[in-house]
């Protein structure tokens, strides 16, 4: 029931972008302000989309729907609420659902700030130019980031829950969202240089319209990257998670099933101070995946450990 919930609610979300996009062409072309205010309410539809597949795929979380792939994968009966919650941007594609719902909550808020002005060329340019990029993502989790597939098999009866990272400390719950309505924040602006160039108005009017929206963004921005900090912080200091490390080395021999015994001769900058006594010599024997790389003439190793 929640898949097929979600995948509807994406699937009229699309059909709303492609239809606000076609009604708004054809009002600019025409020069029609009635067709161009029309073309304004497919936000509120695909906005109304949008919500409803993100409470569908929380609601899978919540309930533990291990039917649903992304929830097999990011799920786990024993993960607290708050980061079972936040398994929804613990992933690809959950991440770019959250993306969708910002996007479009962010084009919902451009409607109607600027309804008075909806039949202005600008303004539908920039509306226009919402739609195409939401509906850019709208597909996109419809196809090939679908957070709505299904389990092929046997259903689990658990999963190995969110990535440790996001567990390490609230904050990071919190960030990445943070982020996400930093970044999308920015659609508006490019939405309304989209118009301006369209339109020929290069002065500095559409500027001035999106000053609060630019100024909106770069503060969600500011704040996700000093939220994240302590968490970040936290992650070093428990060691939990998986970090990637490069160090220089050379090799002493090769054995005949082709693998290779490394001396490793260069601190690994990428561990916290306290485990890179360990880590240096620990990579080749601790690493899920190492192999020797060239760094111009100098061996690499290269090694995910698990701290």
């Amino acid at each position: 029931m929640r898949a097929v919930l979600g995948t509807l609610a994406l699937a009229a979300g699309l059909a709303a972008c492609l239809m606000g996009v076609s009604v708004l062409a054809l009002g600019l072309r025409r020069g029609d302000p009635r067709l161009l205010r029309a073309g304004r309410r497919f936000v509120f539809a695909a906005a109304a989309g949008a919500v409803v597949a993100v409470g569908a795929m929380e609601w899978a979380l919540v309930t533990h729907d291990f039917s649903l792939a992304y929830v097999a994968r990011n799920g786990s009966r024993s993960t607290p609420l708050l980061y079972t919650v936040a398994s929804l941007w613990g992933a690809l594609e959950g991440s770019i659902l959250l993306w969708l719902l910002v996007l479009m909550g962010y084009l919902t808020f451009v409607v109607r700030a600027f309804r008075h002005r909806a039949s202005e060329p600008v303004v539908a340019w920039a509306t226009l130019a919402g739609l195409v990029i939401a509906a850019f993502f709208f597909g996109l989790v419809l196809g090939p980031a679908n957070p709505f597939e299904r389990v092929a098999g046997a259903v689990p009866l658990d999963g190995p829950g969110p990535n440790p990272l996001l567990q390490n400390h609230p904050l990071m719950a919190v960030h990445p969202p943070m982020l996400y309505l930093g970044y999308v924040g920015f659609t508006i602006p490019f939405a309304f240089a989209v118009g301006a160039l369209v339109t020929g108005r290069v002065d500095d009017a559409w500027a001035s319209d999106t000053r609060r929206a630019a100024v909106v963004a770069w503060s969600f921005l500011t704040a996700g990257i000093i939220l994240g900090r302590e968490g970040i912080r936290s992650a070093y200091a428990t060691g939990r998670g998986l970090v990637k490390v490069r160090a220089r080395a050379h090799v002493e021999e090769y054995r005949k099933d082709r693998e290779a015994i490394l001396t490793i001769h260069e601190r690994c900058f990428a561990l916290p101070r306290s485990r890179r006594g360990w880590g240096r010599a620990g990579l080749a024997s601790a690493g899920q995946e190492h192999y020797i790389g060239l760094a111009g003439s100098t061996p690499v190793a290269v090694g995910a450990l698990r701290i």
